[in-house]
């Protein structure tokens, strides 16, 4: 009974002890962060913002945007030349330009602000490429969740240099939510499943690298859901939106960059996961920017 009684005593006694630790976190300088990806025949656009310490207060107000940098100075360089000085747009918070992106050429974008270094980041047009045959074999086989698939079979041919495809499959309400395949030379990194048979992936970040099939003609097979490939009709004009396919020709840094965006969203949420650092190729800042070629097909 008595050490029973001490145990009791001594568990209230250390209970009650408190000590306050202080950590001394150092302040982190703000920088300028960077994002764009242009395709061919788009306007110049870039989204500036900036980064905060993690002593910096949170925002209260879900709408105010502490991040936004609207004093920034962008410049655009084509082919080393200056091609324009972009104007801020307070409705779509960006910066925007009235000329656009040209197939052939390459591009410096360099940004300055008061109160921060200045940053910068440089990206050239890969060839275009796109497919030459899709073809579409509809109710082609049942998915493991008993849900009726289409076949989308994709034809093209790589170049001799090393190349890396972004495929998204899309309809009118955006990416489509699972699409599977069986072809190897598809990237499964952040499948939220690995051990699903169906390989459930994201339609709108189905990256491909030509390691397997460089220079050579490639089909790649997808099976895709067949509610998502169906027509849609729009009640107020009556126009009929099918789904389609988009093929980007993109570089590898931004191969490495949707990746890493796959890997992040996989384990985000996740409190035994490793931290993910998402690639960013913005000197002296963060952020990201790159140039793509990309082809649209409907789905018929």
């Amino acid at each position: 009974m008595r050490s029973i009684l001490t145990v009791i005593i001594l568990s209230v006694f250390f209970l009650s002890c408190e000590r306050t630790v202080e950590i001394d976190v150092p302040l982190q300088t703000s920088k300028l962060a960077v994002n764009a990806q242009w395709p061919q025949n788009r306007l110049f656009t870039v989204y500036v913002s900036k980064s905060l310490s993690v002593t910096d207060p949170v925002p209260y107000n879900y709408y105010e945007n502490r991040f936004l940098v609207k004093n920034a100075v962008v410049v655009v360089k084509e082919n080393s030349r200056i091609a324009d000085t972009l104007k801020w747009d307070s409705v779509n918070t960006r910066y925007i330009s009235s000329k656009r992106v040209k197939i052939d050429s390459s591009y410096t974008i360099e940004v300055s602000a008061a109160g921060f270094s200045p940053v910068s980041a440089f990206s050239s047009m890969p060839p275009f490429i796109k497919p030459s045959k899709i073809v579409v074999k509809g109710n082609a086989r049942t998915g493991s969740d008993g849900q009726l698939q289409s076949e989308v079979s994709v034809t093209f041919t790589d170049s001799p240099a090393t190349d890396y495809y972004l495929f998204r499959f899309r309809n009118i309400n955006g990416g489509f939510s699972c699409v599977n395949t069986n072809d190897n030379v598809v990237e499964k990194t952040g499948l939220s499943n690995p051990f699903d048979t169906d390989n459930c992936l994201s339609g709108n970040k189905l990256l491909v690298s030509d390691k397997t099939f460089n220079g050579k003609q490639k089909t790649i097979v997808f099976y895709v859901n067949v509610s998502d490939t169906g027509p849609f009709v729009d009640p107020l004009t009556n126009r009929t939106q099918r789904p389609w396919l988009e093929m980007m020709h993109i570089h590898e840094d931004y191969y490495r960059y949707i990746k890493s965006i796959n890997i992040y969203d996989d384990v985000s949420g996740n409190p035994l996961a490793e931290p993910v650092n998402v690639v960013s190729n913005i000197k002296g800042g963060y952020g990201f920017f790159s140039t793509y070629t990309i082809s649209v097909d409907t789905l018929r």
